[in-house]
């Protein structure tokens, strides 16, 4: 597995800066261990696509898991409806692919794009991290802040049996954000079944983020974690990538978890995982009905 950190411009005014944000996921993925299938982007000389289209695609295949399926992930990199453009991302999975093309073959996801975002890119740097490694991806461009200039995050993970191990189905989790409100696309998918996504315009409801209140150590602190959930009719195991807090974690007297773009770590099926805090905003992650919350990322 492999964390990667960077601090960029999510827009995509010049060439540079675009290759910059798209070259940043394509690095953190092979960094985590996954194979690039097939592309028709050159990172070198690829040019930032005017608004509301997309420069190319990259097809890449999960690490080796003994007893398991590797599962592919299709993204098309782009630039969102603005004439002061941002990242659009298109994403879209299967558990097989024919090995050459820009089509996954099989049971295939819902493709879900963020082409459609319409408020102007900002020049201000934002933290972006990737981790990747066997059955898992965890992306963020602007390290869950909210305010509405192209940023994403984007999970895949594999479900557990209960026998806590991992198993041939997935969950995708992917948020930007559309014109007045966060967008959430959650997605369940075995090798048999592609689940339709559930698509969210109001903030993360619980229909999306479903949240618990099992204690877990936070730098030797009893916090409450929020824990994520896929869903296909019922909720799937919790997922590894993405957990929550209560905001008062950060703040309270005396239980100081860390501020955003800080790593924390929490103890997950048994293994101590290094989480990157998100930044706090009302409507990013809901705990109970309405509470909002901080979203913990996983590093590494």
């Amino acid at each position: 597995m492999a964390a990667s950190l960077a601090t960029l411009e999510l827009r995509n005014n010049t060439d540079a800066n675009f290759r910059l944000w798209g070259e940043f996921i394509s690095d953190g993925l092979a960094a985590g261990g996954w194979t690039l299938e097939d592309t028709d982007i050159n990172w070198t000389t690829v040019s930032a696509p005017a608004q509301n289209t997309f420069a190319g695609y990259e097809i890449w295949k999960s690490p080796d898991e003994v007893g398991l399926t590797n599962f592919y992930l299709k993204l098309r990199y782009g630039s969102f409806n603005n004439a002061t453009t941002g990242p659009a991302l298109e994403w879209q999975a299967s558990f097989s692919y024919s090995g050459s093309g820009d089509a996954l073959s099989g049971k295939v996801t819902t493709a879900v794009s963020s082409i459609s975002h319409v408020v102007a890119a900002t020049s201000t740097p934002r933290e972006c991290t990737v981790a990747a490694g066997p059955g898992y991806v965890m992306i963020t461009l602007g390290n869950g802040v909210t305010v509405p200039n192209g940023h994403h995050w984007l999970t895949l993970c594999r479900t557990r049996n209960t026998a806590i191990e991992k198993t041939d189905e997935i969950v995708i989790q992917g948020y930007y954000y559309v014109t007045g409100s966060p967008y959430v696309a959650n997605q369940t998918f075995t090798p048999d079944i592609a689940f339709p996504y559930f698509p969210n315009t109001g903030g993360i409801s619980q229909q999306h983020m479903w949240s618990t209140t099992t204690p877990n150590p936070i730098e030797a602190q009893s916090v409450a974690a929020m824990t994520t959930h896929g869903m296909r009719g019922r909720r799937t195991s919790p997922l590894e990538t993405i957990l929550g807090i209560h905001p008062m974690s950060l703040t309270a007297p005396n239980s100081p978890v860390g501020i955003a773009g800080q790593t924390v770590q929490v103890n997950v099926y048994g293994q101590d995982r290094t989480f990157m805090i998100g930044t706090h905003s009302t409507g990013w992650f809901y705990g109970g009905s309405s509470v909002s919350g901080v979203p913990l990322f996983l590093f590494e």
